[in-house]
């Protein structure tokens, strides 16, 4: 079974990787967290927490809201609008939004103009002759001196790599897959992209978190620091790098630690004392960003993710979803040695955004697919499908994109804790591509019911495909 399910990762990756990590240890704390504060308490160990109120916090249900927001945010935006993203697309949507940032740019222009940072990867951003480069070169031109346009380049896809790896397939060699979007102290966070599937019939989740100036400052520092390791668009669309060129083999080791250093610099956990601890009168809040970066041996995301797997209770639920479904081994062994009850949800191949795809991308959902039933079979042969559920997304007309976790502690009616950003769970999450996660502890229970909503609007789409036998067999509960 192991060797049919890495037949898939293979397909999915076009190359050969080894699927086995072992994350470092992480604590949630001196005992296994059975409590908001236990949780906070254990993240604070080990990331900065910052405290907020949930009265500021709102949960986006539907991708026509996410294009809102994020359009709104550009006009009102009076000091930065920092967007972190794989792309941008090239379609009216997008267009919009680039025609905004125009407008804003153009308004804001007093002693305190607007600043704009924009990070994509360079890969997927500069594909095709109409790309996310050409969208935005005409703001770049006139608003050079305000404006920023990031292209990260991952040191791993290499001229050999681009040789011998057809161009579509570059990105599985690693990309940027941050996805955070800042209008002066307000943070969208989400795991969509910026095209129009997203904006209209994509399903994805988005959390809005309005005035939480600190956390905006870290993820603007996060982003500056990816950035300031990224090749940099100019005027004349040509790309220059930075102190470190991360294609140069004289300094890839250079660049490697440049990188790392930094952002374990910005990462590291805060003195106990210090309010980001998660200690604030006013607060029922906490949310912890979670970096993971595996070229760079940053794994703050994979150790969290890990212990929360180790550590579950007798009696506590979590809710699983990822778009893609491709958990890594150790990610599966945790889950299948675990005491809790889990749902995983998943897209159908019928709601894989790569379903119609023209040449091999095409087969993709059917890799996914193949993966899905390795698992299930796993779950027969352990005999875990009382405790371990899988289940399927399937919606006319619409795909899924959404990822993250909801977790329950025991007994509980409603999540104390929601994981929501880039990360799919998979290997290329883990290993090859930078992501960013936030870990959302609330002890409001208004905040709590919003973000049991969520989830049960997807459980709507929930279906049992007759043409899958094994897949779904399991109880829909």
């Amino acid at each position: 079974m192991i060797r049919a399910c890495r037949l898939g990762h293979m397909l999915l990756l076009c190359c050969n990787c080894d699927l086995s990590t072992s994350a470092q240890v992480f604590r949630m704390g001196s005992t296994v967290p059975t409590s908001a504060d236990a949780l906070v308490a254990g993240l604070a160990c080990h990331a900065p927490i910052f405290p907020v109120k949930a009265s500021n916090i709102s949960v986006l249900r539907e991708p026509r809201h996410f294009f809102e927001i994020l359009k709104n945010g550009i006009l009102r935006s009076k000091k930065r609008v920092v967007i972190s993203s794989l792309y941008l697309g090239t379609d009216q949507l997008e267009q919009e939004l680039v025609d905004s940032l125009a407008q804003r740019l153009n308004e804001c222009v007093t002693a305190s103009p607007l600043r704009v940072r924009v990070l994509l990867d360079c890969i997927r951003g500069s594909r095709g002759k109409a790309n996310s480069r050409s969208m935005l070169l005409p703001l770049l031109q006139a608003h050079q001196h305000r404006m920023r346009v990031s292209l990260y380049h991952t040191p791993l896809l290499n001229q050999w790599f681009k040789y011998v790896i057809p161009e579509k397939f570059n990105e599985t060699v690693g990309l940027q897959h941050i996805k955070i979007f800042l209008f002066d102290d307000d943070l969208v966070v989400s795991g969509a992209n910026l095209s129009e599937s997203y904006f209209t019939n994509r399903q994805d989740r988005y959390i809005l978190i309005k005035n939480c100036p600190r956390l905006g400052d870290f993820c603007e520092r996060l982003i500056n620091i990816v950035g300031a390791h990224s090749y940099s668009l100019q005027p004349d669309d040509s790309l220059r790098a930075g102190q470190i060129d991360p294609l140069s083999m004289w300094t890839k080791s250079q660049f490697a630690e440049s990188f790392r250093q930094a952002i374990h610099d910005l990462i590291k956990p805060k003195p106990t004392n210090d309010i980001t601890t998660g200690r604030s009168d006013d607060a029922d809040t906490w949310i912890c960003p979670l970096v993971q970066m595996g070229p760079y041996n940053v794994r703050q995301d994979q150790r969290v993710m890990s212990q929360l797997l180790k550590e579950t209770l007798p009696g506590c639920r979590t809710f699983l979803a990822s778009g893609y479904f491709n958990l890594t081994e150790e990610y599966v062994d945790l889950i299948m040695k675990s005491q809790g009850q889990y749902r995983i949800l998943t897209a159908s191949p019928q709601a894989n955004g790569f379903l119609g795809a023209r040449g091999a991308a095409g087969h993709v959902p059917y890799a996914y697919l193949h993966i899905a039933r390795w698992f299930y079979d796993r779950l027969l042969h352990e005999r875990q499908t009382s405790r371990v559920t899988l289940e399927e997304y399937t919606r006319d007309g619409w795909t899924f994109h959404c990822k993250g976790m909801w977790y329950y502690l025991p007994q509980a009616e409603l999540p104390v804790m929601t994981l929501v950003g880039s990360s799919n769970f998979g290997y290329r999450s883990v290993e090859r591509d930078l992501e960013l996660q936030f870990a959302v502890v609330t002890k409001n229970m208004t905040f709590q019911q919003e973000l049991k909503k969520v989830g049960h609007c997807l459980s709507v789409y929930l279906s049992i495909s007759p043409g899958q036998s094994r897949l779904l067999l399991s109880i829909l509960s």
